[in-house]
């Protein structure tokens, strides 16, 4: 897969079909725009590309709303290199390409050589005051040979038949609901990070270490409390874990943290990137009147996460 940064730099001489959005997540909603995107693209004998943008455009117009986002730009393009895209242009929405007229914006897309569609889904805007959509793509290219597909958003019976949405997911997760997240991303929700030291009282004390995560900044957190998932460590190996996000009230912390404690892992990981995937929240944040009673929830937790993940003492590791 191929990846640039303008419509100038496109090969010339192939047939191209475009799927146009921010795709923040790839939720089920922008695979059902991607796949319009490619119905199109085997009607036409085209190439199948994506339009997106880097940053999100909020982060130029208003910095201070913009959303914290629901996976890299890196995740993002290995999500579209595994849908089979052949191209992907990433275009940075400046100030002046956000408030120039949305037909600025089309007459670029018709610059494309040998394009023959579009997809975009119903609720996608672009230019001054989001007055482009999908409509005004239609009228535009009416008459010259390019297809354009306007895709109805997704509803799903997990938001009691609201569309899904990249902003309904992250609520989701922020809640702590990560196994209906899951059901609208059509995968767990991850985050990634580097093992840094931690005050070291899980294996000391507790008896159960951790690895410490340092996840990117400006994403998504599951809301605070302990969940079963997996983690993905070195050589790609992937293992059953319980995960605590939270401020750690019993040693009366204040810092939030990711708390990783791996089942069946014996080695060190200071140092080293790992990625760990939410299945389901076993409880919310305790504090404790004593490290006894903590320790005997921590064994609780782990049965459980056992539990949920269906694994059994003696099962080898998954992997991916």
């Amino acid at each position: 897969m191929e990846i640039i940064h303008s419509l100038q730099e496109l090969p010339h001489s192939v047939r191209w079909v475009f799927a146009i959005g921010f795709f923040d997540g790839i939720h089920k909603g922008h695979q059902k725009v991607i796949g319009a995107a490619a119905e199109l693209a085997a009607k036409h004998q085209a190439q199948l590309g994506v339009i997106t943008f880097y940053p999100h455009p909020l982060a130029v117009l208003e910095p201070v709303e913009q959303p914290p986002m629901l996976q890299s730009e890196e995740e993002k393009m290995e999500c579209f290199r595994c849908m089979g895209i052949h191209l992907v242009i990433i275009l940075k929405p400046t100030a002046f390409f956000l408030k120039q007229p949305p037909v600025e914006f089309l007459k670029s897309l018709e610059s494309i050589c040998c394009l023959k569609g579009l997809s975009a889904g119903e609720n996608f805007t672009f230019g001054a005051g989001a007055r482009g959509n999908p409509k005004l793509m239609k009228q535009y290219f009416s008459g010259k040979d390019v297809e354009i597909r306007e895709v109805p958003l997704l509803r799903s019976p997990v938001l009691q038949g609201e569309p899904v949405s990249s902003t309904a997911i992250r609520m989701m997760i922020r809640q702590g609901e990560v196994d209906q997240a899951s059901l609208l991303l059509g995968r767990l929700y991850s985050l990634q990070g580097i093992v840094a030291e931690g005050a070291g009282r899980g294996g000391a004390a507790l008896g159960f270490p951790t690895a410490n995560l340092s996840p990117q900044q400006n994403y998504v957190y599951p809301g605070d409390g302990v969940y079963a998932g997996w983690a993905d460590v070195e050589h790609g190996h992937r293992y059953p874990a319980v995960i605590n996000i939270g401020t750690n009230p019993t040693f009366r912390g204040s810092k939030r943290t990711v708390e990783t404690h791996i089942l069946g892992y014996r080695g060190n990981l200071y140092g080293t990137s790992i990625r760990v995937f939410f299945v389901k929240k076993i409880r919310g944040e305790i504090c404790f009147s004593s490290m006894e009673a903590l320790k005997s929830q921590i064994g609780t937790d782990i049965q459980t996460a056992e539990n949920i993940l269906d694994i059994h003492e003696g099962k080898m590791p998954k992997t991916r």
